[in-house]
């Protein structure tokens, strides 16, 4: 199939895409999850002992969920052809290829401290621990995520048609707490995080070169 005729059918089907998108991206997190029990890689670097350890970036780790599905569901049935599909391009191209990533190269951390408190954050955070495993983290795919949503929302026709930049700082707020959140919850590497932020910019650049001579 060539890319115009992929295209048009992405956007025909905006709800076949949409579920064969997260039907892929789910099967394979659960399938890695459960065949990736000993990392080969300890991902680990002298930047991550400087980084403390906060409960509260809880906050911001979970506004990633709310993004994802505010963000689906606007693309799905208000955006563009263009916004619609460079997003799923890229979640597809960039999320899909991160995963198969951790079947070839298995890695974790074992810096994640024990949770002994009993407050809201803690509760939290310990939940977060019991059901995501310290494996399968670089490059950081809650990174690569928040690095394509924010870059697409800045280039989508609700951003751009605002008088005022309130959304586009918000947005970039959100995307930079995101991202230190995965690293004070000790969730993830500074290394996870530096090849999540270069592999999402990557894509971008393959994306863009895909599609910069469709007439959308």
């Amino acid at each position: 199939m060539k890319l115009n005729e992929l295209i048009e059918a992405m956007d025909r089907h905006r709800l076949k895409t949409t579920l064969i998108y997260w039907a892929l991206h789910l099967g394979l997190f659960f399938l890695v999850e459960a065949v990736v029990q000993n990392p080969v890689w300890i991902v680990h670097c002298a930047i991550d002992d400087l980084i403390p350890f906060s409960k509260y970036a809880i906050i911001f780790y979970f506004l990633w969920f709310v993004e994802i599905g505010i963000t689906c569901a606007l693309f799905w049935l208000k955006g563009t052809k263009k916004e619609f599909v460079r997003f799923y391009l890229l979640m597809f191209g960039s999320v899909v290829t991160t995963l198969l990533f951790y079947f070839i190269v298995p890695n974790g951390l074992d810096m994640r401290p024990e949770i002994t408190g009993s407050d809201p954050f803690s509760l939290l955070v310990s939940l977060i621990h019991a059901s995501d495993t310290p494996n399968n983290v670089c490059p950081s795919i809650h990174v690569i995520v928040s690095v394509i949503i924010d870059l697409e929302w800045q280039n989508s026709h609700w951003v751009k048609e605002k008088k005022t930049k309130t959304e586009s700082v918000l947005l970039h707020i959100a995307a930079i707490g995101i991202i230190v959140s995965t690293m004070l919850l000790k969730q993830h590497s500074f290394i996870d995080v530096a090849a999540g932020l270069v592999y999402a910019l990557l894509w971008e650049m393959v994306v863009n070169k895909l599609t910069e001579k469709i007439a959308w």
